[in-house]
């Protein structure tokens, strides 16, 4: 059971703290039930676990079923969704699903260190003005042998971004890029409904950030809490660091790439329009300088011989470093404009 420790609602007086795990699952029955026994192990027990089946074709509903008979005491609530939604419609649904004031997001094939609730707890405790936190991972293979690095240093979150988000400037760091992996996310419940409905186009972990760190701010645990299973099956993974990723991304990052990124971000700007922001707010005009960026970055590829002078004064603005990975950006930016011009080439 939950702790009797009280944690404020976030706008609201304090309540004794209630925990919902919100998962997803699509043909996981490979990994499944270990990480529902290790949701089980946790020194701080959730109080449901709440799970949205996106029409598996294994065994993913069996391994469920075994696992909650094996622990009455834990409320298990397995739904199977009428048609596929996808991993970011199908988390919205979850969420939507969820009752504790905590609400604590899982991927169905992760594990989960023992104090991880009792860690998010505690922070949230600690915080009471956080809608959200985010904690660092161990990285695993497939078969749950270590992998070199954690959960941060793979997606990029430096320790200068992590002073950035601890020093309340977390708006910062995500107008560079994602940070917060839904694997490691925990959000109030009350926070958490105002997000709702995630917008299309969007990862579910990013837009809760960007949403919330817009009108509050969240909390970065710099310890591990999780094991996080990369793998080739998974829809979202970390980043990689290397010439051979930085490829990877060139050939993924193409125009219509970029077009896309930059529709989800006035998108995001049109939803913060209606969430009442001070006229003297920064962010609007960040959010246009972003989507600028991004369409300059589309245009590079579209018009090769343009790519170099776009380059230039983007680097000479800053925007490499305000809205993108800083030279990293550029160099992939430079690949994939070298695999459009070759592309025409082959045609």
């Amino acid at each position: 059971m939950s702790p009797t420790l009280s944690v404020p609602e976030s706008r609201g007086a304090a309540a004794p703290v209630s925990i919902s795990v919100a998962m997803t699952t699509y043909n996981g029955a490979r990994y499944v039930d270990a990480q529902l026994e290790s949701i089980a192990a946790q020194t701080c027990r959730p109080d449901e676990l709440v799970i949205g089946d996106d029409q598996s074709r294994d065994d993913t509903a069996a391994v469920v079923g075994a696992f909650a008979e094996r622990h009455p005491g834990m409320a298990v609530r397995f739904e199977r969704n009428r048609e596929r939604l996808g991993s970011t419609r199908n988390f919205e649904q979850v969420a939507r699903r969820c009752r504790g004031n905590l609400v604590v997001f899982a991927d169905q094939d992760d594990l989960w260190l023992p104090q991880r609730l009792a860690r998010v707890v505690e922070t949230f405790a600690a915080n009471s003005d956080a809608s959200y936190v985010f904690s660092d991972g161990l990285l695993i293979d497939e078969d749950g042998d270590a992998v070199t690095g954690t959960l941060f240093s793979s997606v990029g979150f430096t320790s200068a971004e992590q002073a950035a988000y601890r020093s309340g400037e977390g708006l910062r760091v995500l107008l560079r890029h994602n940070v917060v992996t839904g694997a490691a996310l925990a959000v109030r419940r009350a926070d958490l409904i105002r997000t709702l409905p995630f917008e299309p186009g969007w990862i579910h972990d990013y837009f809760i950030a960007f949403l919330l760190e817009a009108r509050g701010r969240g909390v970065c645990i710099a310890e591990p809490l999780i094991r996080y299973r990369c793998h080739r099956n998974q829809q979202v993974g970390v980043a990689r660091q290397g010439l051979a990723q930085a490829l990877a991304y060139a050939r993924k990052q193409t125009a219509d790439y970029c077009r896309r990124e930059a529709q989800n971000f006035q998108t995001l700007r049109a939803r913060l329009a209606t969430r009442g922001l001070a006229p003297t707010d920064p962010l609007p005009a960040a959010l246009d300088d972003k989507c600028r960026f991004i369409i300059q970055r589309a245009r590079m590829r579209i018009e090769p011989l343009s790519a170099p002078g776009l380059l230039w004064r983007a680097l000479r603005r800053g925007d490499y470093i305000h809205y993108g990975l800083g030279w990293r950006q550029a160099v992939v930016d430079l690949m994939a404009v070298a695999l459009a011009v070759r592309a025409r080439h082959h045609r």
